[in-house]
């Protein structure tokens, strides 16, 4: 990446991929959370694999309906 952006958004990242790129692209993943001030919206449906790059995590688990649903109040 050439600048950091406020936002990084990676919707399954890792789907297809072999072990060893899998590996890759989690190191990456962790080496800009870790050096830059980026948010990172990782979107994934295999979480126990990839938990271990987390920091500071907030998981949602649900479907798209159930978690964008209308906040009543």
């Amino acid at each position: 990446m050439i600048k950091s952006p406020p936002l990084l958004i990676l919707d399954e990242p890792c789907q297809g991929l072999d072990r060893t790129n899998r590996n890759r692209v989690l190191e990456l993943v962790d080496l800009v959370g870790q050096n830059t001030t980026t948010l990172i919206l990782y979107v994934t449906h295999a979480a126990a694999d990839h938990l271990n790059c987390l920091q500071r995590e907030l998981c949602f688990e649900a479907t798209p309906e159930g978690i964008f649903r209308p906040i009543v109040t």
